[in-house]
Formats: C-alpha cells, sequence, structure tokens
C-alpha cells in the first residue's frame, strides 16, 4: 500500500491564520516542490529481463529489443506495469510525470494504455504523455499519420527521434513535422 501525505503552504508570512487542517512551523527551514519527472517511458517500465536483455547497453540494441517486446504486450500488460512504477514513483515524493508512449505500432496500445492510466491516476500524479515516434517519423510510411492519429485521441505532446532518422535531412524534417503537429493541435 501507497499513502501520500499532501501538505499545503497556506503562507509564508509571519503571524497569518489560515483554515488549514494542520499547521507546520517552518522555522527557517527549506521548503521545496514535490518531484517532477520529465522524461520517462512508462509504455516499457518494469520489461527488463521479459524477452531478453539489452547486452550491450546502447540505444541501438535497446530500440532493437523494444520493437520486439512491444509486438507481444497487451494493454492490460502496460497499464499493470505503469501503475505500479506510478506507485513507485508516487511514494518517492514524485507528483508530477511526463511520460513517452511509443506510437510507431499502428495499434496505439501504449498510447492507449497510459491513456486509461492517467486517468486512472490523476488523484495521485499529473500526467502528460508524448507521442513519441520511437522508430523514427520518416522510416515508415505510417509514422507520420500514426503520430498525427496519437494527438488527435489525447496525446498532450508531440515527440520526435531525429537522430534515428535514415539522414540528416529526414532528421530536420522530422523536428519541422513534429513542430508544425504540435502547433497545429495546440501541444506547444
Amino acid at each position: 500500500m501507497y499513502l501520500l501525505k499532501v501538505l499545503a503552504i497556506a503562507a509564508i508570512k509571519k503571524h497569518i491564520r489560515s483554515d488549514a487542517d494542520e499547521i507546520i512551523k517552518g522555522e527557517g527551514r527549506l521548503l521545496l516542490p514535490s518531484f517532477t519527472d520529465m522524461h520517462f517511458h512508462l509504455d516499457s517500465v518494469l520489461t527488463q529481463g521479459m524477452y531478453g536483455y539489452n547486452v550491450s547497453g546502447t540505444l541501438l540494441e535497446g530500440i532493437q529489443l523494444w520493437n520486439e517486446i512491444k509486438k507481444k504486450l497487451t494493454i492490460d500488460d502496460i497499464e499493470k506495469r505503469a501503475t505500479k512504477a506510478i506507485k513507485m514513483m508516487v511514494s518517492c515524493g514524485t507528483t508530477r510525470l511526463r511520460t513517452h508512449a511509443d506510437v510507431s505500432d499502428p495499434t496505439l496500445k501504449t498510447l492507449k494504455a497510459l491513456m486509461k492510466v492517467k486517468e486512472r491516476c490523476r488523484n495521485l500524479i499529473d500526467i502528460q504523455i508524448t507521442a513519441f515516434p520511437q522508430n523514427g517519423i520518416f522510416t515508415d510510411d505510417e509514422n507520420a499519420a500514426l503520430l498525427e492519429k496519437a494527438v488527435e485521441i489525447g496525446a498532450d505532446n508531440v515527440g520526435m527521434i531525429p537522430h534515428y532518422e535514415y539522414t540528416r535531412e529526414d532528421g530536420v524534417r522530422s523536428i519541422d513535422f513534429a513542430f508544425s503537429l504540435a502547433k497545429r493541435y495546440g501541444s506547444v
């Protein structure tokens, strides 16, 4: 069981009355905001060893392994692992999260699963979902349309991976495409 105690700042002045249930006197101590994780992959969290290992530890092998793993995952599996990871994050003080959802798969199952998790966990954590074309935007004829569909059905942000495109020119073109898509859908 995960328990989170939420405290609100009533005032940062001396001798101010408040309607708060509990008043904690800071007495000059440091007060910081809760943690924010700005880059995470909830769709692949807790999959290490399920279908193999990234032996070289490189990004390219990791992406290759992920391409095999994601074929075998179900929406239910993604939801369960993501929810477990969120509870672990919240128990350590994370209250805001931006996660990627790989939208290179025509089913968009990672996005659909994470949208369910976002709704289910909305009282625990604020989540933004970035539609992320893990295999690039222009490496496959369908990927640009999948990225746009992901934004249409509810992704909060538009991602890109320009260094994974086949050419430098396509990398630059992918950046332009992602920004124009974000602007068109108000994700900027």
